[in-house]
């Protein structure tokens, strides 16, 4: 069972436990959301699963040296998601789940804790952006209540030369 909590990167030791997730990766390098990580309002939420059911160990958080000794000897990062964010509005830079692990809902939970967790810190504007051939992004992002509000023509390459992006956007209301 996935576990979803917030993470950090720090150095490249850190970034070689999401590399499954963007080997051969045609959105956002590694490099790129890191570098978003080092930034005040940059933030990234991550599913991972413990072989031993046990909570799963991560890379280490900004400022800290070194990971622990047992840091993803025995986790497995199974999604990650990268935001940027600025007073109540947060960007969704990247969500992607493991090949082996779609279709159990990972993507569904990770991007409703995030949305839950920058939710109780004030944000209440989320927005994205989808390829408009991904059907399994945007059924997710429909669930979820994010409703279409934009496009940008041809603004992906793909094999038949270009595509349209599908903006997106999700208001939450505070909890009281």
């Amino acid at each position: 069972m996935a576990e979803f909590q917030r993470y950090s990167l720090a150095d490249s030791a850190a970034n070689e436990s999401l590399s499954d997730l963007y080997h051969d990766s045609d959105g956002p390098s590694i490099g790129f959301l890191t570098t978003l990580l080092k930034q005040s309002n940059g933030r990234a939420y991550i599913a991972c699963e413990s072989a031993y059911g046990s909570e799963c160990e991560t890379a280490p958080e900004i400022g800290r040296e070194t990971a622990p000794e047992s840091a993803n000897e025995d986790s497995l990062i199974t999604g990650a998601m990268f935001l940027s964010f600025a007073a109540d509005e947060a960007d969704v830079v990247d969500i992607r789940v493991l090949s082996s692990h779609r279709g159990q809902r990972i993507g569904t939970q990770l991007l409703k804790f995030a949305i839950e967790s920058l939710a109780a810190e004030g944000v209440r504007h989320f927005h994205l952006e989808v390829r408009a051939g991904n059907q399994a992004a945007r059924r997710l992002y429909d669930r979820l209540g994010f409703l279409i509000v934009g496009s940008r023509r041809h603004y992906y390459r793909s094999q038949e030369g270009s595509e349209d992006a599908i903006l997106m956007a999700l208001n939450v209301r505070p909890e009281h």
